[in-house]
Formats: structure tokens, sequence, C-alpha cells
């Protein structure tokens, strides 16, 4: 899952230079260049994440232990929210600081900048949320799930560029990211409750399971 991941975030980025490049030229170029540096920021918190929930859950699994499975996978959620919440907190009071960082040297790119990034920073917590889950599905042996899960961002995001630029208005090409995100996450939801519906012991979207094994071996502090 981890080398599709890969591949597919590098067919994506080069299909959004296209699209953006096309649709908003050298100004959408410049705001692309500073979103793709927020998106490797918030991946910091969900990969990282995410690497701790597949090694620390991996010794739970193994030790049968479901409360201690339970418990990290629940902090884990919690922390990459409270961590991304901040950052799109602070993105959003001080864009300007950002796009100057990044080098806007004029009024008009500046207000475009400022604008643009409010806007993608509002998809991080979801898709972000989605791809940390991702390393949940595959710890818990839900193989399938997890290709299925990291190719739903880009095979949503590239037709949804198209959507909201083409059929809406190109000013209107940034919101295609957060709408993204929210589908990402409600297709996510659907496809869970479907294994759901097969095990009803399974947690709502983490699919940990919610029974306690009788003889489990617990060494975590």
């Amino acid at each position: 899952p981890l080398i599709i991941s890969n591949l597919v975030l590098m067919l994506m980025f080069w299909m959004l230079n296209t699209i953006v490049q096309d649709k908003q030229g050298a100004d959408g170029m410049f705001v692309l260049a500073i979103c793709n540096n927020l998106l490797a920021l918030g991946m910091m918190f969900s990969s990282g994440v995410g690497s701790a929930v597949m090694s620390i859950g991996g010794f739970l699994v193994g030790q049968h232990d479901m409360q201690g499975l339970r418990i990290l996978v629940q902090k884990s959620v919690k922390l990459v929210l409270v961590c991304l919440m901040v950052v799109v907190g602070v993105i959003e009071i001080f864009p300007d600081v950002i796009s100057n960082i990044f080098g806007a040297n004029s009024p008009e790119l500046l207000a475009y900048s400022n604008q643009s990034v409010r806007i993608f920073v509002l998809m991080l917590p979801t898709i972000l949320l989605v791809l940390m889950l991702a390393n949940v599905y595959q710890m818990l042996g839900f193989l399938m799930l997890t290709p299925i899960v990291i190719l739903t961002f880009p095979l949503i995001l590239i037709p949804n560029l198209y959507f909201w630029s083409g059929c809406i208005g190109q000013e209107y090409l940034w919101w295609a990211f957060p709408a993204t995100g929210i589908l990402v996450l409600l297709i996510t939801f659907v496809i869970t409750e479907i294994f759901r519906a097969r095990n009803r012991n399974l947690s709502v979207l983490t699919l940990v399971s919610n029974e306690n094994v009788e003889h489990s071996l617990n060494i975590s502090v």
C-alpha cells in the first residue's frame, strides 16, 4: 500500500500541475507550490502517527490486547485532528505570513494567494485523517481496503478540479480541494460501514474490534 500511495501521489501532483497551470496560470502555480508544502506539512503528522500505529499496533494485535489497541487508535485520531486543526487555524488567521514566506511580491498576488490558501487548508483535516486511517486498516489486516482508500483521493480530486473550474467557474477551482476531502471521508465511512454490516463488533470508521480476547499477553504500560 505504501508503494501504491507514493506512486499515486506522484501521478496526482503531475496532473495537478497540468490542470492548475491551464486554469490559473502562473499565479495558480505559485499558490499550488504553497499548497503542496502545506500538504507535506500535514502529512508529517498523519504519516508519523500512522507509522506509530503500524508498529505499536502490530505488537498489540500480536498480544491480542484489543483494549490497548482501541486506546492507541483513539489517541492517534485525536492527535492527528488536533494538530491539523491547529495548522488550519494558524493559516486561516495568518495566511499573509505564509504567502510572504514563499515570495508573494505584489498586492494582487498576495490577495489571491491568501484567499486560495485559506480555502485549500480546509481539506487537510479530512483527507489526512483518512490517509492515517489507511495505516490502521493495513495493520488490522484489511489489505484490500487500504489501497482503495488511498486511490479514492486522486480519483475524486482530479474530476472535482475539472467540475469546479469548468462547470462553476475557474475562480472556484480551489474549492475542489475541501469538497474532495469531505467526499473522500464520506466514501470511506460508507465502505467501512459495509465491513461493519458483516461484523457489528467493529468500531465506526476505525474498524477496531470492540471485543476483548479472553486470554491475552499484555505488556503495555
